[in-house]
């Protein structure tokens, strides 16, 4: 990643290779390398991308930071305060019916909550879908079992939910300890990194 800055930095202000740059440093950015994404902002301020590294910037701020706190309602049209997960450790999902690695990380959450002690450590699903698919929603959670908690929103909602958490793409998962902090915060996924981010917090 360094060696790939600092070439990039030599020849972006006079090279014909701008595009590619910018596809080679919005890649590292996906994946919050905070390089990269500072990069970007740097020599492509007007771009879109750069735009969503300020996000991503913005995002990794809230490590170590109280978790924002919110009101949502349960697939079971109950309201559900944010404060209710005090005292646990909690691991937040934020997801969307249509993204497919999102769909595919469903399994892995589905083996992670029956492992885990829900007296002490909540699985909290949050469905930022738009108004339209909120049936949609409802049957993901049906056809794939999802038992542990699950949270939606509506259009107004989900604006609040994504500046609030500065989510940039899906899914994103972040992990909160029992006093509320924000631990880690991971967007894509696998099921070796997801299991590695539990193992790293939750079993030491």
């Amino acid at each position: 990643t360094q060696f790939a800055i600092k070439f990039m930095n030599k020849q972006l202000p006079k090279s014909n290779l701008a595009g590619d740059s910018l596809m080679i440093l919005q890649s590292m950015a996906r994946y919050k390398d905070e390089f990269a994404m500072k990069l970007i902002i740097e020599k492509f301020p007007d771009s879109w991308q750069a735009r969503y590294a300020l996000k991503g910037l913005a995002q990794k701020s809230l490590m170590g930071k109280t978790m924002p706190e919110f009101v949502l309602n349960t697939h079971l049209k109950k309201s559900f305060q944010s404060n209710e997960l005090k005292g646990k450790h909690v691991l937040i999902d934020f997801w969307t019916t249509w993204c497919q690695p999102c769909v595919m990380a469903i399994p892995t959450l589905k083996q992670i909550d029956q492992k885990i002690d829900k007296n002490k450590v909540k699985i909290v699903s949050i469905c930022l879908d738009s108004d339209e698919n909120q049936g949609k929603w409802q049957e993901h959670i049906v056809k794939h079992n999802m038992n542990w908690l699950q949270l939606g929103t509506d259009s107004i909602s989900s604006k609040s939910i994504t500046e609030q958490f500065n989510i940039t793409g899906y899914p994103t998962f972040m992990l909160i300890d029992d006093k509320g902090i924000i631990k880690e915060i991971k967007m894509g996924f696998s099921e070796e990194s997801l299991n590695k981010m539990i193992r790293g917090n939750w079993q030491k």
